[in-house]
């Protein structure tokens, strides 16, 4: 989005390892949801493009022995990151996230946040993020 104080870019170690870079480029505060909880967990997903087909990727339900809100403040000029790895068990289909290691794969992160009376309660940031593609190697 044009204007955004947030904004989103995907770090690859590997073509399933890295990590996501929130970046804060407004003037006030920004709170986040931090991830571990079911809040969190559900705002980051990635879009896998290969032969021009594209599938999502989000993480499998999780049971939490708590699952409370939680979240992260986000300074004018910093960033906020989050470690993924699409390998690690978490994550589905598995054979969407199989088909990063095709010719040409591209992968997108996406970051959303849906309005929630937690997210009103918390001041969280609300809305959608989506990061450049990246093409795999």
């Amino acid at each position: 989005m044009s204007g955004e104080p947030l904004t989103i870019q995907v770090e690859l170690e590997s073509a399933n390892a890295g990590k996501i870079v929130l970046a804060n480029r407004g003037s006030a505060d920004l709170r986040l949801w931090n991830m571990g909880n079911s809040w969190g967990d559900e705002t980051l997903s990635f879009e896998v493009t290969w032969d021009g087909r594209s599938e999502r990727v989000t993480r499998k339900p999780q049971d939490y022995t708590r699952n409370v809100p939680s979240s992260a403040v986000v300074a004018p000029n910093r960033k906020h990151q989050i470690p993924f790895d699409l390998r690690d068990g978490t994550w589905e289909p598995a054979e969407v996230i199989d088909r990063l290691t095709s010719p040409g794969a591209q992968i997108t992160a996406v970051y959303s946040v849906r309005k929630s009376p937690e997210a009103l309660s918390h001041d969280v940031w609300t809305g959608e993020l989506r990061s450049q593609p990246v093409r795999l190697k």
